[in-house]
């Protein structure tokens, strides 16, 4: 299940809706922005491995993952 995502030009990354809040991503990754460690486009999604936003969220459950995705770029950032 898809808790949320965010689509670019290039790419779209989602969060799942797992209690880890996994982050995953698609497309266009020339340039590594997609965080799966590598520089190869990704035609299905592939989990972000070179992120912090992995860090587990908060054990309260207040905390949330945004997402920003842009002609070049993506953005993940945990809330807490």
């Amino acid at each position: 299940p898809i808790k949320s995502f965010s689509c670019g030009s290039e790419s779209t990354m989602v969060v799942d809706a797992t209690t880890s809040e996994k982050l995953w991503g698609c497309g266009w990754n020339e340039h590594g922005n997609l965080g799966t460690g590598n520089d190869e486009d990704c035609l299905t999604l592939q989990q972000v491995t070179g992120a912090r936003v992995l860090a587990p969220p908060p054990s309260d459950g207040k905390g949330d993952t945004l997402l920003a995705a842009g002609g070049a770029h993506v953005l993940a950032m945990r809330t807490m």
